[in-house]
């Protein structure tokens, strides 16, 4: 935050030079123009962001972080990094055309970030390619000059573009709505969470908070090994399997299970238990993410895609829970996506007002309940 802080505090470019009347200048390295249909108010230009360029990966984390900022006041605000911003819209696959930012020529920064990554899908018995609308970020004291539906119709018009004609966009409400996913929460440090006040049984003692949400010991997840290479090929395997009764569902192979799975220092986990016989049996993945509020810093745990064949599912998402308080998590996250909310309460989890709709443009869908999608939007 201190770049973009710094740039607003001395009213431009540190130059002091107004870039709007130089006539001609350079976009920092990993932005590129593009001409529009839509033109925007002087001073503002379309470009593409370069995630693989570390200034300009930085820059759009920067712009991120500080609409987090505006949008969630003094609640937790997440720390976006740039090594969970590559993961997120670099897949295998990844088009940098559907990465598109706004510059402002006098601030000389980014003040929009809107970004869309395609992925293979099953929808019924067809298959195609989708692409998720990751991002459609505009900074607060641009959104009367850079039109929300406008940045939409944009990425929409570059989805189409590379031939992609199913978009899906996950929106956070609070309430429920048409194919809408409620998100859960479990306490793993009760004591630290119920200091900065982000507990939701205000009507216990810090002691019984503590008692209610305490977890067996490490030695009950013994067997489970981090996912390594050698496990890839059986688990793309498996994954697929067991998204197949879903009517919409995504379609792994090595190269995405890599990218999604294979852990990532301080960012992504993924655990399998193999059985006697050397086969895949339970596999869990959590990605963990930090948060502040003010100078406090929260580790939260995001479920990602789980599986047993064997075990009760119950049993695999309680040693899930285990392994992220092992990995110094404070907090554990789900959506009651593919059937979650039989079991969350039993293991203690706690449902809050925020909820994720899955929106589609996708026809014949509308016979379709949550619990049809086995899809977890990230």
């Amino acid at each position: 935050m201190k770049k973009r802080a710094e740039i607003e505090s001395s009213g431009g470019p540190s130059s002091g030079k107004s870039l709007r009347d130089t006539g001609s200048y350079d976009l920092p390295q990993g932005l590129e123009r593009f001409e529009c249909d839509y033109t925007l108010p002087e001073g503002l230009e379309w470009c593409t962001c370069d995630l693989t360029v570390e200034e300009c990966c930085a820059d759009v984390c920067d712009l991120l972080m500080c609409v987090a900022q505006e949008l969630r006041g003094d609640r937790f605000v997440m720390d976006f990094t740039t090594d969970y911003l590559r993961w997120l819209c670099c897949p295998p696959g990844y088009i940098l055309g559907l990465h598109i930012g706004v510059w402002d020529r006098s601030l000389g920064q980014l003040v929009a970030f809107i970004s869309a990554v395609p992925f293979r899908v099953g929808v019924k018995r067809e298959s195609s390619r989708m692409a998720q609308i990751r991002f459609l970020t505009i900074q607060s004291d641009f959104r009367d000059r850079i039109p929300l539906d406008i940045a939409h119709d944009e990425i929409t018009r570059r989805i189409r573009s590379e031939n992609i004609h199913w978009v899906v966009q996950q929106k956070r409400m609070d309430g429920p709505a048409p194919m809408a996913f409620q998100v859960w929460e479990r306490y793993l440090d009760s004591r630290k969470l119920f200091m900065l006040g982000a507990l939701k049984n205000a009507n216990m003692s810090l002691p019984e908070i503590v008692d209610f949400h305490k977890l067996p010991s490490s030695s009950d997840i013994q067997g489970y090994e981090v996912l390594n290479a050698s496990h890839v090929r059986p688990l793309t395997g498996l994954l697929n399997a067991c998204v197949h009764k879903f009517a919409i569902k995504p379609e792994f192979d090595e190269e995405t299970v890599k990218h999604w799975f294979f852990p990532k220092a301080d960012l992504l986990h993924s655990y399998v238990y193999t059985g006697n016989d050397g086969s895949i049996t339970r596999f869990c993945s959590f990605l963990t993410l930090r948060e502040f509020r003010a100078d406090t810093e929260v580790k939260l745990a995001y479920s990602l895609y789980n599986f047993s064949v064997w075990s009760p599912f119950q049993e695999l998402m309680r040693d899930a829970i285990i392994l992220a308080r092992e990995n110094h998590c404070d907090l554990f996250c789900a959506c009651d996506v593919m059937g979650y909310r039989s079991f969350l309460a039993e293991l203690n989890f706690t449902p809050i007002s925020l909820h994720v709709q899955y929106y589609f443009n996708l026809d014949g869908i509308s016979g379709l309940n949550p619990d049809d999608i086995g899809l977890v939007l990230f």
